[in-house]
């Protein structure tokens, strides 16, 4: 009677399974598909007009697929270099004017679900998703919080030391539309590598080959207003068809995506496994004598061979390439040396967990230490627990707009010295007069650049500057 009902309830759960199953092709199937076609002679609007949407039009404009083109964004617009029938628009989001248009082609800047165009959610796309509904090749999508540049340009160079062609795209890489071909894809590369933010992701619908997920920590909550938004939108880059390889962090986060054919975890307690001295796999293994420094980036090379073993790339061509990259602008870069201080250059750190792990993977030999920026209304507990932790950081340098957030943790047992500073010049001057010779000089702000500079590189590009000049 037992095996009986055992035997009942496992027919009624994969009926009820299969039922769910079925569900989400059928509504994945169904989604807005914007197949080219369906661009040719409409009234487009480009909403945002920055990297991604200049190529956006010049996309359009050179494939002769509309003349009937608005460009809109809140910034005054030049309009020499635009076709005479192309309209600008300034301020459009105090302009009733998105229901003139038949298709609108959001920039990943700009939320899809904002107040403005969420009455146009049925019209409206991105050059994301009109890749992905149009493109027919091999794609390796890869997104997460901290070190998804590093990983994409490692697997491109892997792939073409390998003897493939590989093209990085995306939010590292050049706008996608600009680099491959939709029209002629006999000539495009073996693999279109696409490094997807959560912007980029946020309301698409997309079925790459291959997805690379690790380490979704928190980030951009003032984008998305919650942490599991936030996820959401990163999770979304998982389609039907695809094979993802995750980071075994993620088991939970990834309990909701049953419905992809294959999930392929790596990293520690995995098959794709690192120690001391090598990076395991079933059937191979390489030394772990890599430039890179911190575990975190041997955790994202357990993905990257795991993805490898897929594609049966030699642990060679793995290796040499690994072994050779000394890494990305901005991310843990050692950007100066002297007077016995060295100056490691980490603007890429924009959330708290991101500095955490600088902060660890340099340890007692930090001497000072670079933090905040633009106001995200992050917790900073964390931080300050790391950096208690080393008793080698004697300083703490705290950027505007964040300056309260980290001075709220302050304890009275806290042997560090804190200075405030209002520019870069003036930190940069504060760490030279108070970084102990044979330490580092660590900028790992954990918050945007915004309060200071417009973007990270810039953040990061001045550091160096006034380091040159002040040093």
């Amino acid at each position: 009677m037992d095996l009986y009902l055992a035997i009942v309830w496992c027919l009624f759960f994969l009926m009820n399974i299969n039922s769910i199953i079925l569900t989400y092709y059928v509504y994945w199937l169904c989604r807005i598909c914007m197949q080219i076609s369906q661009l040719q002679n409409k009234s487009i609007c480009i909403l945002g007009y920055g990297r991604e949407g200049q190529s956006t039009y010049d996309w359009l404009a050179t494939n002769h697929i509309t003349e009937d083109i608005t460009i809109a964004d809140d910034k005054k617009l030049e309009t020499t270099d635009h076709r005479p029938k192309t309209t600008i628009h300034d301020q459009w989001q105090r302009k009733d004017h998105l229901n003139d248009y038949d298709i609108i082609i959001r920039t990943a800047g700009i939320p899809p679900h904002t107040g403005v165009l969420a009455p146009y959610a049925d019209k409206i796309t991105s050059q994301t998703q009109i890749f992905f509904d149009n493109y027919t090749g091999d794609t390796i999508a890869v997104t997460w919080t901290k070190g998804k540049s590093t990983t994409s340009t490692l697997i491109t160079n892997i792939l073409n030391n390998a003897g493939h062609t590989a093209q990085l795209v995306g939010n590292i890489g050049d706008p996608v539309l600009s680099e491959i071909d939709l029209f002629d894809q006999s000539h495009n590369p073996d693999y279109v590598v696409y490094e997807l933010s959560s912007f980029q992701l946020t309301g698409a619908k997309i079925n790459p080959t291959y997805a690379l997920i690790t380490n979704l920590l928190i980030d951009h909550i003032d984008r998305h207003g919650s942490h599991e938004h936030y996820h959401g939108a990163k999770l979304n880059i998982i389609g039907p068809d695809t094979i993802v390889i995750a980071h075994a962090s993620t088991v939970d986060q990834l309990s909701a995506c049953w419905f992809s054919l294959w999930v392929l975890f790596a990293g520690t307690g995995t098959e794709y496994d690192f120690d001391d001295q090598f990076f395991t796999a079933p059937d191979r293994h390489y030394p772990t004598d890599i430039q890179l420094p911190g575990d975190h980036n041997r955790e994202n090379i357990c993905l990257i061979n795991a993805l490898m073993h897929q594609l049966c790339i030699t642990p060679n061509h793995i290796y040499d390439t690994i072994k050779s990259f000394t890494g990305l602008p901005h991310r843990m870069q050692l950007v100066s040396e002297k007077n016995g201080i060295r100056r490691i250059d980490d603007s890429q750190s924009t959330n708290p967990s991101t500095c955490v792990t600088a902060v660890r993977t340099f340890g007692d030999q930090v001497g000072s230490i670079m933090l905040g920026g633009y106001q995200s209304h992050f917790d900073y507990t964390e931080v300050m627990e790391t950096i208690r932790q080393y008793p080698s950081i004697q300083t703490l340098i705290l950027f505007p707009d964040t300056i309260h957030d980290f001075r709220k943790h302050i304890k009275p047992s806290d042997t560090f010295s804190i200075f405030d500073a209002k520019s870069m010049a003036e930190a940069v001057d504060i760490a030279r007069d108070h970084t102990p010779a044979g330490t580092i000089c660590l900028m790992s702000p954990g918050a945007k650049s915004f309060s200071l500079r417009t973007s990270m590189s810039e953040r990061g590009d001045q550091f160096l500057e006034y380091i040159e000049k002040h040093s």
